[in-house]
């Protein structure tokens, strides 16, 4: 899994909290109007997302300094069978 830093510098109040699905849908309306920055488009994507998410997104997090190192990290929130396999009898 590749992991990417997106930093963002507002310039003014944002009307909801940047939480993952927020960022997530952002990408994907950035997609929408260039289908070029994902190969395939973004409808294949979307309807294979629930098997081979092409990208997962955390929500925001305050940056500590001018420093990459000094960043709070929260991991992406994901299904929990994509981190565990089931058990024999739970299939």
């Amino acid at each position: 899994m590749k992991v990417y830093e997106i930093t963002i510098q507002p310039i003014s109040g944002f009307g909801t909290p940047l939480k993952g699905d927020t960022l997530f849908g952002h990408f994907c309306w950035q997609v929408a109007y260039d289908q070029s920055l994902l190969n395939g488009g973004l409808e294949k994507h979307i309807r294979i997302y629930p098997e081979r998410p092409f990208a997962v997104f955390s929500s925001a997090f305050p940056k500590l300094g001018n420093s990459s190192m000094q960043s709070v990290l929260k991991r992406p929130d994901l299904p929990i069978f994509f981190l565990f396999q089931p058990k024999e009898k739970e299939r």
